[in-house]
């Protein structure tokens, strides 16, 4: 489930949405979820610089390619951070469509945090930028938080 505050409702984000646009922004569901590692085969592809960082170059190919939008996902990982800083993302004819770039790394709370996230939407030249102003770890939240009836009405 996820809450909307603008729009004051709850919605219910199901396998079948996944490639579906993210409240009219260039992100889709799926490119908001994390993957699982076994989800996808990997190869190393090369070493290059992003941002001044020495990354790896990574080729994603999922196993089973009915679970994912994507034909691939070539990602540059920082080797000294673990986190991709710019992600591209191919069509299932492999065609690039989409490039995701983070920057403004920051730590927080002991965790390295990406503080903007700018997806390209290559064919329809648009972007959107997703800029986190605040956030914290480790709260302590009570599961209760994360119902439908708490997102909506607060208890």
């Amino acid at each position: 489930f996820l809450y909307l505050p603008a729009l004051r409702r709850v919605r219910r984000v199901v396998s079948n949405q996944k490639k579906n646009r993210f409240v009219n922004t260039d992100f889709t569901y799926e490119d908001l979820q994390r993957r699982k590692v076994e989800q996808d085969a990997h190869r190393i592809l090369n070493t290059e610089k992003v941002d001044n960082r020495l990354c790896w170059v990574l080729e994603s190919i999922p196993v089973d390619d009915t679970n994912s939008q994507y034909g691939k996902r070539v990602s540059w990982v920082a080797q000294d951070l673990y986190i991709p800083l710019k992600i591209e993302f191919y069509d299932k004819r492999r065609r690039l469509v989409k490039r995701l770039l983070n920057s403004n790394l920051k730590i927080i709370d002991g965790f390295w945090t990406v503080m903007d996230a700018e997806m390209q939407d290559l064919n329809k030249k648009t972007r959107t930028l997703m800029r986190i102003s605040e956030i914290k770890y480790n709260r302590g939240i009570p599961d209760r938080v994360f119902t439908k009836g708490y997102m909506m009405h607060g208890n």
